[in-house]
């Protein structure tokens, strides 16, 4: 039997909201929450988790868990409210005050803002509801150290990044804004992008599956569209980006919408067209996996590199654990998942400690305990690779790495760059369409260029006796007389740090300088 109400018109819309809030808050199987952003209820049933903004979508609530006759004057006037009403009452605090207020849904778990993993229902400190199981842990990495030993990662830095991204995941709540953008690329197909992506989804949260253009409203309007069907949403996933995704209209996969999306504390979530729209705290993981890998600065900038490079050919390749995507991640999902939560308690019972060594990367605070984590359970090489990925994608960045190997330490005028940049072989890439014989012309252009690297790092491996030295440059720009007589801009490639590496860098091959006629044992690589 379904409890009544009595909507009575002439006691003011006031009471009516209030009673009726207080109401439907009390019963016991009908699960209501306000949303963070004062818009309206969320709806959790057993089976699916939706938002409530609108009048349409609470009749059928409403009929289906209380009677609601209405009266004026005393006498019956009918058994419906009339959506206007019920529509004002959706934003209205008289009503919405009497709901607890969720922040996020989520159907896996997360970790809370005092570093514990969400306990099953409401947790109130932070708002969030979690439909799920208790969370258990074990520690040891046995299951995921023999999924990781079978990948063909491009180097142990791409392998630890990848347990940054599968430790990111549960973190989603933290840095809101300031989380990377999850690129996974390789050199060819099948060779198992989307497996790795699934191994940091492991415990399947639920995730927006978006397909790439090259215009941002139609990506704009898939999140909208899923976001909305599903708040409980956590990860936004392209996958297998080319950049002929968009007809071949674009060479460089690049997105003012994603760039902002990634970076941006509050997201959008409203359609490209629409006069409203929802803001939400920036919870969300964004991966994005590719064969292609090029990608605009603005985006790598914001990346967390994953490589893969399997050579031979990869149908033929047989794995030592069967099918890591469709056997052994299924088969172990369970386990890898406990052991990450393994990893995350042993952070914290050793104190929570951070890896300092993050300096120049965007996303710090987020490298920082996610470094800690992932130094506590001895994983080594973080970002090692960030450098790297950044330089094979911007030629101009390359070309002045190998440009600050043959000037370093030294103060120079633009003019001296020019004609090492033409010794060199750079003019090119540094000065498109500029003509290096107008020396004027020459000499702006690449004033310009420094002008947007200043105060940024280039590393170059060069050969040594004991293997590959790998050597650091910070670009510095100074103006003064320089023994001279009139004050002049000049800039230094200043050497910051070099040490021994005893392994080839992988990659060289591509990124070594478009040179000829150098010494052997003398061309730089990046």
């Amino acid at each position: 039997k379904l409890p009544i109400y009595t909507w009575d018109m002439n006691e003011g819309l006031y009471k009516n909201f209030d009673r009726l809030g207080q109401l439907l808050a009390s019963l016991p199987d009908l699960r209501l929450f306000q949303t963070a952003e004062g818009d309206g209820l969320i709806h959790v049933a057993s089976d699916r988790v939706r938002r409530i903004a609108k009048a349409k979508e609470l009749v059928p609530l409403l009929i289906d868990n209380v009677v609601i006759p209405v009266i004026k004057n005393g006498k019956y006037h009918g058994d419906r409210v009339s959506q206007v009403t019920l529509g004002n009452m959706l934003h209205a605090n008289s009503f919405l005050h009497h709901f607890k207020i969720v922040k996020d849904v989520v159907t896996t778990p997360v970790i809370l803002s005092d570093d514990t993993p969400s306990k099953p229902g409401y947790n109130q400190q932070d708002g969030i509801l979690y439909l799920g199981q208790r969370v258990s842990a074990v520690s040891g990495m046995d299951t995921i150290n023999t999924f990781l030993d079978v990948m063909p990662w491009q180097s142990n830095a791409d392998r630890t990044n990848a347990v940054a991204a599968f430790l990111t995941v549960p973190f989603r709540h933290r840095w809101p804004g300031g989380k990377p953008f999850v690129l996974v690329t390789a050199n060819k197909s099948y060779a198992g992008k989307t497996t790795i992506c699934e191994f940091i989804n492991i415990d399947q949260t639920a995730t927006a599956r978006i397909e790439y253009s090259d215009k941002d409203w139609p990506m704009q309007n898939q999140l909208c569209t899923q976001l909305m069907l599903k708040p409980e949403i956590g990860i936004i996933s392209f996958d297998n980006v080319r950049t002929d995704s968009s007809g071949g209209r674009t060479k460089v996969i690049r997105s003012g919408y994603v760039e902002s999306f990634v970076t941006s504390p509050e997201v959008v979530i409203g359609r490209a067209t629409a006069q409203k729209a929802v803001w939400a705290a920036n919870k969300f993981v964004v991966m994005l996996n590719s064969n292609e890998g090029s990608l605009s600065i603005d985006l790598l900038n914001r990346s967390l590199p994953i490589r893969l490079t399997p050579t031979g050919d990869v149908t033929q390749r047989k794995s030592p654990i069967g099918n890591p995507k469709l056997e052994y991640l299924p088969a172990n999902r369970r386990q890898i998942e406990v052991e990450r939560w393994g990893m995350i308690e042993k952070w914290v019972k050793a104190g929570k400690p951070l890896d300092e060594s993050v300096t120049h990367y965007p996303m710090s605070p987020w490298a920082k305990v996610t470094g800690g984590i992932l130094q506590v359970n001895g994983l080594k090489d973080f970002l090692g690779n960030y450098s790297a990925t950044r330089a094979v994608a911007d030629p101009a960045r390359e070309a002045l790495s190998i440009l600050a190997f043959y000037n370093a330490n030294t103060w120079k005028r633009v003019g001296e760059l020019v004609k090492s940049a033409a010794k060199e072989r750079l003019v090119k890439t540094l000065l498109p369409g500029v003509d290096a014989a107008n020396e004027g012309a020459a000499v702006r252009a690449l004033g310009h260029l420094f002008n947007r690297y200043t105060e940024e790092t280039f590393t170059v491996h060069s050969p040594s006796d004991t293997g590959w030295t790998k050597t650091t440059y910070f670009l510095l720009k100074k103006q003064g007389r320089f023994n001279e007589q009139h004050p002049h801009y000049r800039y230094r490639f200043e050497e910051t740090l070099r040490e021994e590496v005893k392994d080839q860098p992988h990659g060289l091959e591509l990124e070594m300088p478009s040179v000829i006629g150098l010494p052997e044992g003398c061309r730089p690589g990046l």
